[in-house]
């Protein structure tokens, strides 16, 4: 689960450094460093595997990645330049489909012909400008949730399960709605989202595989 840090901390944390002569960290540290999606894919990126429960991690500038071993895991640290601009081509290119909005997020100018594609913490954005990507970065709770909203509003009609993905249970009044990777995801309670962020590439499959 990812956690979020909220603006009113921020006098606190500041009167800390001075007080303790401790470095301050960066305006971009000190904004919600944590707010993602976690891996969505169900494959190893390298060696194109199921991911198995003993999965490696890895965090690159905040996203969140899973290999399926440690010799993967070296491979992707030492060759991260090239691996990360790999995986977030195949990230675009998944949830270009599934993309809700016809206007930047952030400048709320329309999308051109060719938008401007920014994988931020495995979750797609597109943007009518490279400045657009800071404002993101700076504030990413706020651009999640609007468009977390706009995925939730789009897809919810035609939504193809009336059965909770994780436990199985038919999907009541007291279901969540839950956004990642550009996709809606419809879970009977909040216990099942801890059982779902283990696996969500396994679940994705089920439910594209269910449209």
């Amino acid at each position: 689960m990812f956690t979020k840090f909220f603006p009113f901390q921020l006098p606190a944390l500041l009167l800390f450094f001075t007080l303790t002569g401790s470095q301050p960290l960066t305006a971009e540290e000190l904004i919600e460093p944590e707010i993602g999606d976690p891996y969505p894919l169900e494959i190893c990126i390298l060696s194109g595997e199921t991911l198995e429960e003993d999965y490696e991690l890895i965090e690159h500038q905040g996203q969140e990645i899973r290999v399926c071993c440690s010799d993967c895991k070296s491979k992707f640290t030492a060759e991260s330049y090239i691996r990360v601009d790999e995986l977030n081509a195949l990230l675009i290119k998944e949830q270009t489909p599934l993309y809700p909005l016809e206007k930047c997020i952030v400048t709320g100018k329309a999308l051109e012909q060719s938008p401007i594609d920014f994988i931020f913490r495995n979750r797609l954005f597109r943007l009518s400008s490279e400045a657009a990507k800071d404002k993101i970065k700076q504030q990413p709770t706020k651009y999640f949730d609007m468009l977390d909203a706009a995925v939730i509003a789009k897809q919810s009609k035609n939504y193809p399960l009336k059965t909770c993905l994780v436990s199985g249970k038919t999907l009541t009044d007291g279901a969540i709605d839950h956004v990642i990777a550009n996709q809606l995801v419809r879970l009977a309670d909040f216990e099942q989202l801890a059982a779902f962020e283990e696996n969500p590439g396994k679940y994705l499959r089920i439910l594209h595989e269910a449209k």
